[in-house]
């Protein structure tokens, strides 16, 4: 397959050619897409995998027929190990020995033992963290594609997800484990912080909504039973007081106009008073 050329000033699908400068537009019209045989043989010296989505050509394409064996006889010619191919399409699956099989959709553990596929590539919104474990229990290596985020990198990551494809890996490259993993230190000094602070707001709510019952233990008053400050509070009253009850108590005798002879005896504490129908006499 010789390698084609493709110019990308025929259609401008994100408006950004005319920012282009004309030496930069010179640099990217020369630019040419790799044959199949040179991206397997630049797999082979880096020590790395291939996984083929190649789609079939429509039916006026001169290769729509002979598609299958073109691609095959590219492998052979690639000199990489067919270990390190893998094989996505559903088309001709039988018909591919020696290659690892791999689909690109979500499927039940029994179509996959079915297919002999043993891998599977997912996009990254269809790859849920239990699906994932259960195709690792299995045996089924899980590669999720369009990951270009650290933090979605790390998430998988976490995940046991076996690799990821990216149209950023200069950015993925400089992510050398998950964003958020912390000191074993910081994660100890994290947990007793939060542990200080949790205990100091049950204390502080709990003080403030017991004020009045602790003001009271404090203040030794839950020594006393009410009939206590009952007494305590008539015995500290003075007397001057004690004598103004006394003198309203025997005017409004006399303004009742008792005809008896009923006497009314007050006994203060340092003297005493008698009341008569004749008269008032102390």
């Amino acid at each position: 397959m010789a390698p084609q050329t493709y110019n990308m000033f025929e259609s401008d699908p994100y408006w950004t050619v005319e920012t282009l400068t004309a030496r930069d537009r010179l640099r990217i019209g020369n630019q040419t897409v790799c044959s199949l045989v040179d991206m397997l043989r630049l797999a082979a010296r880096a020590n790395g995998s291939a996984l083929l989505d190649i789609r079939r050509p429509p039916p006026e394409h001169p290769r729509h027929r002979s598609w299958f064996m073109d691609t095959l006889w590219a492998v052979q010619k690639a000199g990489i190990s067919p270990k390190r191919v893998t094989w996505t399409p559903d088309t001709d699956r039988g018909r591919v020995r020696g290659l690892p099989q791999s689909a690109n959709e979500k499927l039940s553990l029994e179509e996959i033992r079915q297919r002999g596929i043993t891998s599977l590539t997912l996009h990254y919104s269809k790859a849920s963290h239990t699906d994932i474990q259960e195709y690792l229990a299995h045996n089924v290596s899980v590669t999720v594609s369009a990951v270009n985020a650290p933090w979605l990198y790390s998430v998988l990551w976490c995940s046991g997800v076996s690799s990821v494809s990216s149209d950023a890996p200069q950015v993925l490259r400089k992510v050398p484990y998950p964003i958020w993993l912390m000191s074993r230190s910081a994660y100890r000094f994290i947990w007793l912080t939060s542990d200080l602070v949790s205990i100091a707001l049950v204390i502080g709510i709990f003080c403030f909504q017991n004020y009045h019952m602790i003001r009271w233990k404090m203040s030794g008053m839950q020594n006393y039973n009410p009939e206590q400050i009952v007494l305590s509070a008539v015995a500290n009253r003075t007397n001057r007081d004690l004598n103004v009850m006394k003198e309203k108590l025997i005017f409004s005798e006399l303004n009742n106009g008792l005809d008896s002879t009923e006497d009314i005896s007050l006994f203060p504490e340092n003297g005493y008073a008698i009341y008569s129908h004749g008269g008032l006499g102390d």
